[in-house]
C-alpha cells in the first residue's frame, strides 16, 4: 500500500471528489498544502468550495484529467474498475489509494482519532461530540457526513490533536482507520450488496474491536516499557516507540480474539 509522507506534500487526485467525505479529505489535503485535484459528475458547492481553495475541478470523469504529475490517485468504492479514469490510472501504474486507506493514514497523524461506527445515528451522533470538543474550545479537526451548522460544512480543520469522524462499515472501509477511540451505536443488517447476512456485519464489527483493542493493549504495553526504559535511559524518544508499534503485525492482534472473548471487555463489547 502506498503510504502518504503528510509533511512533504504531493500531488493527489480525487476520483468523485464532490462526495461528502473525498470533499472533505481534499480540504484537509489543500490546509496542508498538498496540490490537489479532482473530479465529479457534477458541480456542487462542495467543489465550488474546493475550487476557491485551490483545487483543480473537473466536472466529468474522463481519461484526459489524469495528467502526468499526479502522484497519488484516491477513488471511493463507488468508483469500478470500467471508470475511465481508474482505468487510465491503471494503464499509467499511477498509486492508489481507497478512501478509507488515506482517511486512516490521516487518522495517524492526530494524538486522539475518534470513530464513529454503527447502522444508525453515525452523523447525528459525530456532531454531538464535536459539539462538546467546540464548546470545550479542544480545537478538533472534524470530518461529518452531512452539513453542521457550527462549523458551516462538513469539515473543521482544527490545529490540535483531536481529530472526529465517522466510519462506515460498507465494504470494511472502518477496517482500514485507525481511531484510540471508537465508538459503536447498533449494528443491525444494511448493505446487503456488499455483506451476505447480519452474521457477517457482526464479525466485521467484532474486526473492528479486535483491532481497536489490540491498539489499546499495545498502547498500554510500550507505555510501560517506555516508561521503565526512559528511567533506566532519558535518550528514548517518542518516534521510537512508534516504530516499536508499528513492528507488531495486525495478525497478531487477530490472534488475540480468544483472550478477548474471555475477558469482561469482550462480554460488554458483545451484547451491542
Amino acid at each position: 500500500m502506498y503510504s502518504v509522507d503528510f509533511n512533504h506534500p504531493i500531488h493527489i487526485h480525487f476520483i468523485g471528489i464532490g462526495g461528502i467525505s473525498m470533499s472533505g479529505l481534499a480540504e484537509i489535503l489543500l490546509d496542508k498544502r498538498f496540490t490537489v485535484s479532482g473530479s465529479d459528475n457534477q458541480s456542487s458547492p462542495l467543489t465550488e468550495k474546493l475550487e476557491k481553495g485551490g483545487a483543480r475541478i473537473f466536472i466529468g470523469q474522463r481519461a484526459s484529467n489524469i495528467t502526468p504529475e499526479i502522484d497519488l490517485v484516491v477513488y471511493t468504492a463507488a468508483i469500478h474498475e470500467d471508470n475511465p479514469e481508474l482505468m487510465e490510472v491503471r494503464a499509467r501504474k499511477i498509486p492508489t489509494l481507497t478512501r478509507a486507506e488515506l482517511l486512516g493514514q490521516l487518522m495517524r497523524n492526530y494524538d486522539t482519532p475518534i470513530a464513529v461506527s454503527g447502522t444508525h445515528g453515525k452523523t447525528t451522533t459525530t456532531s454531538m461530540i464535536s459539539e462538546i470538543f467546540l464548546e470545550n474550545e479542544m480545537d478538533p479537526t472534524i470530518s461529518v457526513g452531512g452539513i453542521l451548522k457550527s462549523i458551516g460544512g462538513n469539515i473543521r480543520i482544527g490545529q490540535s490533536g483531536n481529530f472526529i469522524t465517522e466510519a462506515c462499515e460498507y465494504t470494511n472501509s472502518f477496517l482500514s482507520f485507525y481511531p484510540r477511540v471508537g465508538i459503536i451505536l447498533n449494528i443491525e443488517e444494511d448493505h446487503l450488496d456488499f455483506f451476505k447476512d447480519i452474521k457477517d456485519i457482526r464479525h466485521s464489527f467484532h474486526d473492528e474491536i479486535y483491532r481497536l483493542y489490540y491498539r489499546y493493549y499495545q498502547s498500554r504495553r510500550f507505555l510501560k516499557q517506555d516508561s521503565r526504559s526512559n528511567r533506566e535511559n532519558s535518550g528514548i524518544s517518542p518516534p521510537l516507540q512508534e516504530k516499536r508499534s508499528q513492528s507488531v503485525t495486525v495478525e497478531y492482534a487477530i490472534s488475540l480474539s480468544r483472550r478477548i472473548r474471555s475477558s469482561r471487555f469482550w462480554q460488554v463489547k458483545s451484547r451491542i
